[in-house]
């Protein structure tokens, strides 16, 4: 996989352009129908782009870190490097991870819909899935559950 840094404020730009104008179009009677429908169905097709990728970026990582634990604390160790000014990871039972992290100020709910659609699709390919998830302005919190 080609790995090219973006900044997640060019990534949250080009997702609320082309979200608003899907939106727009759907929200439109002057626009078919069947095009409305298209454009509604093409925004919830873009969340699921970024959790393709963060399947595939998970089964990449997974190559060199076996367990989701063991992966999460060596991010935590890092996180001075990443887009992140904290990383926090709690062990809430033996199969259960709450996962909080505190962002750069000025993130949106574009850049966060996104960030979670990429985790969801990341932590699948350690058997994990998100039980629950919040998110407010810089602030994500998501707990991860092991699949039965």
């Amino acid at each position: 996989m080609d790995i090219i840094p973006m900044p997640m404020k060019l990534i949250e730009e080009v997702c609320s352009h082309i979200t608003s104008t899907l939106i727009n179009i759907s929200n439109n009677d002057k626009v078919s129908a069947d095009l409305r429908d298209e454009a509604g169905k093409a925004v919830n097709e873009l969340w699921g782009i970024y959790e393709k990728y963060g399947h595939q970026v998970g089964a990449l990582v997974r190559m060199e870190f076996e367990s989701l634990e063991e992966l999460l604390e060596a991010v935590s160790r890092i996180s001075r490097l990443l887009a992140v000014r904290h990383v926090e990871v709690k062990k809430l039972g033996p199969n259960t991870i709450e996962l909080m992290a505190i962002g750069p100020s000025g993130t949106t709910d574009i850049g966060n819909k996104a960030l979670l659609a990429f985790i969801r699709g990341f932590v699948t390919q350690y058997d994990y899935e998100v039980v629950s998830e919040e998110a407010r302005a810089n602030v994500l919190r998501v707990v991860l559950q092991r699949k039965a």
